[in-house]
């Protein structure tokens, strides 16, 4: 007497070998074939999946003028440094008592 789960094995071995000779599909669906409705998904995706779409061509942003005289030029913030202490005290660890 042989397990189930060998019996189920061979099973699997069997049928994938069959589809495998038949040309069917891993993905295959028993009974998909007699659904209407498939036909018009999949000649649907096929059709979509051939569109050739087109690049769409946006204006580029008009060039930034350059600054007249009267206006205030912005200046750039400058980074606090730090003292050489300063640092050696966040790495410090503390001692535990």
């Amino acid at each position: 007497v042989r397990e189930t789960h060998q019996v189920a094995e061979a099973q699997q071995e069997k049928n994938a070998k069959l589809r495998q000779a038949f040309g069917i599909s891993e993905y295959f669906v028993e009974g998909s074939s007699l659904d209407p409705e498939r036909h018009t998904r999949e000649a649907e995706a096929r059709a979509n999946a051939s569109k050739v779409y087109q690049l769409v061509r946006t204006p580029s942003p008009p060039p930034v003028v350059a600054l007249s005289e009267g206006a205030a030029v912005p200046e750039k913030k400058s980074k606090k440094k730090r003292s050489a202490s300063a640092k050696k005290k966040k790495t410090k660890k503390h001692k535990r008592e």
